[in-house]
């Protein structure tokens, strides 16, 4: 004789618990991105790396993938990054993702990231210009490395032509002498330092103070003798 029983039963999902291993950071680059250390961006599946999961049985093939991405791309300390989780869809329904403990679908957050300001050293090209009793320096140039410039571009397509800094407003220069920090504007013939005014400012008002700090620098000039002709 045998016998035959059937009963119900249930298989509960098994919990997963998210850990993110540490706090993102990076210097602003006018995206949302997260990037490591060398400033690069993560993406595919090294964002996996991001985070720690407690609970896989790894033995029926379960994978995951990341996405991760800054609420805001503004400069700051406390920055929010918004993390997506997804267990691949023929696991999916097996387990229940967890973070701090709660259930969490998958869509969890941090708030401990950080985004610096972006240094950005600002140089002039070598100017020149004949003898003409003025100091003024007319020839007004700001340049950026090609990488700030490709960040300054996003936030300022229309300042931004290659790596040069074009139609900024309310900024003067002068050739003369610099001694002991002190620069002195100084009209005559000779070799000069070339100082320029405003060029922070109006690139703070362009692109922004809060995002940026910029490190304008003394350039190089010559006012060569003015050319006499006897008559």
């Amino acid at each position: 004789t045998s016998f035959e029983t059937k009963g119900d039963g249930v298989i509960t999902k098994k919990d997963v618990n998210v850990t993110v291993k540490s706090p993102l950071s990076k210097t602003y680059d006018a995206t949302t991105a997260v990037k490591d250390a060398g400033g690069n961006p993560i993406m595919g599946s090294a964002l996996n790396n991001l985070l720690t999961l407690t609970g896989l049985t790894g033995n029926d093939g379960a994978t995951y993938t990341t996405t991760a991405v800054y609420a805001d791309k503004n400069a700051g300390t406390g920055k929010t990054v918004n993390y997506t989780l997804n267990i691949d869809g023929a696991n999916a329904g097996n387990y229940n993702l967890k973070y701090n403990g709660a259930d969490n679908n998958g869509n969890f957050s941090t708030t401990n990231n950080t985004i610096t300001k972006r240094n950005v050293d600002v140089n002039f090209d070598h100017v020149s210009k004949d003898y003409d009793s003025k100091a003024t320096n007319t020839t007004i140039a700001p340049k950026v490395s090609a990488a700030d410039a490709a960040v300054l571009g996003q936030d300022s397509a229309g300042n931004v032509s290659g790596t040069n800094i074009t139609n900024l407003t309310g900024v003067t220069s002068a050739y003369g002498t610099l001694s002991g920090g002190t620069f002195t504007p100084d009209a005559n013939a000779g070799d000069k330092t070339v100082r320029y005014q405003g060029v922070g400012t109006a690139m703070g008002t362009v692109f922004g103070t809060n995002n940026y700090d910029f490190n304008v620098k003394d350039g190089t000039g010559r006012i060569n003798r003015a050319k006499i002709n006897a008559g």
